[in-house]
């Protein structure tokens, strides 16, 4: 089944997946210690094959778009983080619990296999109610049941980054993820940005001041469009937490009926704690911790370097462009670059031909029919010329970064790609059902 707006499907060839287990040297690691960097395009291929891969995208993008259209980030981020304390001896702080509603922090049992679903319902520290905050209720569940699906049938790496980077675009759609990965600026030029006292600072108009306002700052009214990935990372942080104090508590109460460990306990690890207790977060495994700490993770990689991943629409021809057109692509614009970053970008930048020139013959085209792309580094613009193409249209590119990103925007439309030769001529009467660049 084709997946809509494919456009961040590079990202699963790039994330890197946590590696636990071998299966042919029967090692064990701690999450964190060992990666998978990446995968090749068979690896992909067997992955998209044998696995749930593209089911798995489409519920995680589920979840992301829910977050992403949520109109006021400082609500989620107080949800996510609120925590009550039973026995705080402040008085002020038992008073203001005490206004809550029981209903908002009261956990019920949800798995009605499990031979504990007699268990009444608890209240517990945290809030239960994901759908007082406009996201979906079994939030919890939902999470859980992406990250079964891409796990489905597959051993080694994770394959669960596998199918959260595909998820970004299907979600936030092509603008939104291309001012995720530029920030609105040319390639390499990423801002440096500082987390300081819950601000995102960085440079701008020469001057080191804040970019983004704290994401649990009531007054900022502000959802998903917009953001940088280091926001999504914090976001993500906060809300990989609840998702552990929910399952972690309903596990204790009853209220869940499996579970396993991040990795292979060591005796002394085992004897640590109470199995009949609460599991520790270093070892606590069910499947919406593990869906939410990749999700976690993945924003978390990007924020930390997101000039790695610029660059990686060259990954889209070979995944997802014909045969066909993917060769008159090369032929016309050349190859991915074998250079070092620096140069990488820099060639992102040069004229589109593969000679530096980017001349075509338009004696034959009306003015009307030219679709220049443009040249800011702006989602909304280039959304904005997405969908002025119609059939028969000239796309105009000028740099070789307009002409990775325009291959890749046409390519979800249902028209035909015709990459013109240098030199060639333009037909007398364009067909209707293909798009000239």
């Amino acid at each position: 089944m084709p997946l809509p707006m494919q456009v961040s499907l590079p990202l699963a060839l790039h994330l890197r997946s946590p590696v636990t287990f071998d299966i042919f040297s029967n090692q064990h690691w701690k999450p964190g210690e060992k990666f998978d960097n990446g995968r090749t395009l068979n690896d992909f291929g067997f992955l998209d094959q044998r696995s749930g891969r593209g089911k798995a995208t489409l519920l995680f993008a589920a979840i992301l778009r829910a977050i992403f259209n949520h109109p006021d980030w400082a609500q989620l981020h107080a949800f996510f983080s609120t925590r009550y304390n039973e026995k705080s001896k402040d008085k002020m702080v038992k008073q203001s619990e005490k206004n809550i509603d029981p209903a908002s922090r009261t956990l019920h049992p949800f798995d009605k296999d499990n031979l504990y679903s007699h268990h009444k319902p608890t209240i517990v520290d945290f809030r239960t109610d994901p759908e007082s905050v406009n996201l979906p209720p079994d939030l919890a569940s939902l999470l859980a049941t992406a990250g079964r699906t891409s796990r489905s049938g597959m051993l080694g790496p994770d394959p669960q980054p596998a199918a959260i980077g595909p998820a970004i675009s299907a979600a936030f759609g092509a603008g939104a993820y291309m001012d995720l990965v530029y920030a609105g600026h040319p390639p390499g030029e990423y801002p440096e940005l500082s987390w300081i006292a819950g601000q995102l600072y960085g440079w701008r108009d020469e001057k080191f001041q804040p970019l983004t306002q704290a994401l649990g700052d009531a007054t900022s009214k502000k959802g998903g469009r917009g953001r940088y990935w280091a926001e999504w990372a914090a976001l993500w942080k906060v809300i990989a937490e609840w998702v552990y104090e929910h399952d972690s508590t309903a596990l204790q109460l009853g209220f869940l009926g499996s579970h396993s460990y991040k990795y292979r306990l060591s005796e002394a690890e085992d004897r640590s704690f109470n199995h009949f207790g609460k599991i520790p977060r270093a070892y606590l495994a069910t499947d919406a911790i593990n869906a939410a700490d990749a999700i976690r993770d993945v924003f978390a990689q990007l924020a930390a370097e997101p000039v790695l991943f610029q660059g990686i629409e060259w990954s889209y021809l070979e995944m997802d462009v014909p045969a066909g057109v993917r060769e008159a692509f090369y032929k016309r614009f050349g190859t991915a670059g074998k250079s070092d970053p620096s140069n990488r970008y820099a060639e992102l930048l040069r004229g589109a031909g593969r000679g530096g020139s980017s001349s075509l013959v338009y004696d034959e085209v009306s003015p009307m029919a030219l679709r220049p792309c443009p040249a800011k580094f702006r989602g909304a613009a280039w959304e904005a010329w997405l969908l002025s193409i119609e059939g028969g249209d000239v796309v105009v590119v000028e740099t070789l970064f307009q002409a990775l990103w325009a291959i890749t925007l046409l390519s979800q439309l249902p028209l035909d790609i015709h990459i013109m030769e240098e030199g060639e001529r333009f037909p007398k009467y364009r067909d209707p059902m293909e798009v000239y660049m």
